[in-house]
């Protein structure tokens, strides 16, 4: 409804690992195609990181890592659908109190 209203809007969304695949593409199918570009990205929309990258790839909805980054293993890769990556100020303070200056 705001991007139909608001020619200009651009949204930043958060669903914060809470939908299944499923409850994702449900979202998706409230938004037209045409206002979907409009979605900078939507954070960490599904449990799984593989199932967010599905859901972009068969939604055209561009995600963001958010959560992921701090799974073990993680490594920052471009990938398909993949728009950003959060970094929050409270890693970076963090993540500079381990550097030995």
């Amino acid at each position: 409804m705001f991007l139909e209203a608001i020619p200009e809007l651009w949204l930043r969304l958060d669903a914060n690992r809470q939908w299944t695949l499923e409850k994702a593409k449900k979202f998706a199918g409230y938004i037209a195609p045409e206002f979907r570009q409009r979605i900078a990205f939507l954070e960490e929309p599904c449990q799984q990181p593989d199932d967010s990258l599905l859901f972009s790839a068969e939604t055209g909805i561009a995600i963001a890592w958010d959560e992921t980054v701090r799974d073990a293993g993680f490594e920052p890769a471009a990938q398909n659908g993949l728009s950003a990556i959060v970094i929050k100020p409270t890693w970076l303070v963090r993540l500079l109190m381990c550097v030995n200056w």
